[in-house]
């Protein structure tokens, strides 16, 4: 991989670790950084491991926006994959990623194979469990087919989408923000005047970040596709009951959200020892005292030098 230069930049799974724990928070942004390479010291090479650990329920949400993602591909490329093309698809890339966590290939390709969280920390897994997380990938999938959204998606075309889990950025003081958005298509009118519908697969609950991160998503609609405020709709679609959220914001919804943004990006550079650099130390980062969420962190093995959880 290439030498990289670990810049500053903002996002909203980014906030909510830097919320969550600042340990956590330096480990993932800062501490494994550069442990790709063969030469970078043991510790950052474990925490650019660990990084790359998802529990099962992370495991299941990633197969079903990729699988989702892969059918819409396939439309783009003129074909119409059917829903059990969908999910055969997705017990194809589970039954992989089992075996490649199970074999541990991750330990020669961390980016590249799957470890999953309960397998790393030798918490068992029974077959009811396994049974019961393929249900709610197929549930899910079928969620997708039945949405509203998904509808208006297909209707509107691959010619008027504006987005699919396209890695985007727009710059608040100076700095990116990183936007990720699942699916985004022009709706109605055949011109730029269209309003801009973007839709974000739930595979969990609602959650009281949802607003915030479709806000996100709000801000850089009207930079990247210049649609005012009033003509851009978000869309969680909760893909487990069928629920579907539209959230539209006004100008100073936008402004207020904006400012947040502001707010956390001052945060996290006061955190920092050289924030010019982007240089930050170990001991400014301290472990949360909620110890409860260390049971649930990818680096424990790093905070408490065991992957025994007793």
């Amino acid at each position: 991989m290439a030498d990289f230069q670990n810049t500053f930049s903002w996002s909203h799974s980014r906030h909510r670790l830097f919320r969550r724990c600042r340990r956590q928070y330096y480990w993932n942004y800062y501490g494994s950084w550069g442990g790709w390479r063969a030469v970078a010291p043991k510790e950052a090479r474990l925490a650019y491991r660990l990084k790359q650990i998802v529990t099962l329920k992370m495991w299941a949400g990633d197969i079903v926006h990729r699988a989702i993602e892969r059918y819409l591909r396939a439309l783009r490329a003129g074909q119409s994959p059917t829903p059990d093309e969908v999910r055969e698809d997705a017990r194809r890339m589970m039954n992989t990623e089992w075996s490649q966590s199970i074999k541990k290939h991750w330990e020669r390709d961390p980016k590249g194979s799957r470890n999953l969280f309960e397998h790393y920390y030798g918490q068992p897994i029974e077959k009811e469990e396994r049974d019961a997380l393929r249900e709610r990938v197929f549930n899910c999938i079928q969620g997708f087919f039945d949405s509203e959204s998904a509808g208006q998606v297909r209707q509107a075309g691959p010619e008027r989408w504006l987005a699919l889990e396209d890695l985007q950025q727009f710059e608040v003081m100076r700095h990116p923000v990183w936007v990720k958005i699942d699916v985004a298509a022009a709706i109605g009118a055949d011109s730029k005047d269209s309003d801009a519908l973007i839709v974000d697969w739930k595979t969990g609950n609602p959650s009281d970040d949802d607003r915030a991160q479709t806000m996100t998503y709000t801000l850089y609609a009207m930079k990247a596709w210049g649609r005012p405020p009033d003509r851009i709709e978000g869309r969680m679609v909760y893909l487990r009951d069928g629920t579907e959220t539209p959230m539209t914001f006004s100008a100073e919804d936008l402004i207020d959200h904006r400012e947040s943004i502001m707010e956390s990006m001052r945060a996290m550079q006061d955190q920092l020892r050289d924030p010019r650099a982007n240089e930050a130390a170990f001991d400014d980062f301290p472990m949360t005292d909620e110890q409860y969420k260390c049971r649930q962190c990818n680096f424990f093995h790093l905070c408490f030098e065991t992957r025994e959880m007793v």
